[in-house]
């Protein structure tokens, strides 16, 4: 009888822990670890965005970019220098844009291996309620500052 009132009740909490997401986004059981609901779901999000993103954001073309500025130095300096003198800075813009388009591919990587490693450093962090080692709670300490840091750096382009 005590085993049927338990499993009734685990099934009656989930049901309401289910309406309550449907109706607010969120269930009690949500909010009294924030942390741990954060750290659970997001790297699921965030790998669920890397398998079906489309496209990449403007921020990961300008970090490949300045990362290749050499590969391009010459003809930046011509267009800089054009830009000074006669172009408008639309013109440039433009031209700035049109010179790093071949690179589809290469921002698309960049963009996933950015994601990779935000939802990595997430389940990396998860894992500091469960332990008691220094050693390791420091390294999961680390993944969670990274994490959350690349979370912020990229939080406006986490959309698909």
């Amino acid at each position: 009888m005590r085993k049927l009132r338990r499993t009734l009740g685990s099934f009656f909490r989930k049901l309401k822990y289910g309406f309550q997401r449907a109706r607010r986004g969120f269930c009690d059981r949500d909010v009294w670890e924030i942390n741990t609901w954060f750290l659970t779901i997001l790297p699921k999000m965030l790998a669920e965005l890397e398998k079906h993103h489309v496209g990449y954001p403007f921020s990961i073309k300008d970090a490949w970019f300045e990362a290749h500025r050499e590969d391009f130095a010459d003809a930046v300096r011509e267009y800089e220098a054009l830009y000074r003198e006669k172009m408008s800075w639309r013109e440039y813009f433009h031209f700035y844009y049109d010179l790093n388009d071949d690179h589809v591919e290469q921002y698309d990587q960049l963009w996933r291996d950015t994601l990779k490693r935000m939802a990595f450093l997430f389940s990396e962090a998860a894992k500091n309620k469960i332990t008691t080692d220094e050693g390791k709670r420091a390294y999961y300490e680390s993944c969670q500052a990274e994490g959350l840091s690349l979370f912020v750096k990229h939080f406006d382009d986490l959309w698909d």
